[in-house]
């Protein structure tokens, strides 16, 4: 169970709501039952950091490069998981700002490493794929677009998705 709980049973659910009042709970100067927390205050009250894993990760990355950066993305999910938020988007949003900046190598190494921890997601693929086009590697950028398609049908197709990038867009060649 992700959420804190207390030997009583007592359980801070998802919203942090207050499920039920008790003196010894740490909630108990909540003056009515279900009375919302502050994700915040609960973060402090666990000592927890929630920090984003795209915060923590930029600044290794640019000190010491990409393989230092995967390399602390993948100690800080073995060893301090519950203190970061590890969502898909974050790593998404970190390899678009590194395209913006014009890194290419490194958004792509952002963007496989996303991919391999969610497979079974379109976007990454799509992401994944999109970054790979723009690179100019475009029979790699189909595999992942074709990928991202098969997982979700509400996606551009392949083709559609080459012609609307960058690198790939003037010069397809169709299969």
């Amino acid at each position: 169970c992700p959420c804190p709980c207390w030997p009583t049973g007592r359980v801070a659910v998802r919203g942090f709501r207050l499920a039920e009042r008790d003196q010894s709970a740490p909630f108990a100067d909540f003056d009515r039952l279900g009375e919302q927390l502050k994700d915040a205050e609960l973060a402090e009250w666990l000592g927890l950091s929630r920090t984003p894993i795209r915060e923590a990760i930029r600044k290794v990355l640019d000190e010491r490069g990409v393989a230092a950066a995967i390399k602390e993305y993948r100690r800080l999910e073995r060893e301090r998981f519950n203190s970061h938020v590890f969502a898909e988007p974050e790593l998404e949003a970190l390899g678009r700002d590194l395209l913006k900046e014009g890194r290419m190598e490194p958004a792509l190494a952002l963007f496989s490493l996303n991919r391999d921890k969610h497979p079974w997601s379109a976007q990454a693929e799509a992401s994944l794929g999109d970054a790979l086009a723009r690179a100019g590697r475009c029979e790699e950028a189909r595999r992942h677009a074709t990928r991202a398609f098969a997982l979700d049908k509400s996606y551009l197709t392949p083709e559609e998705r080459l012609v609307r990038s960058e690198g790939c867009g003037k010069n397809l060649e169709r299969p």
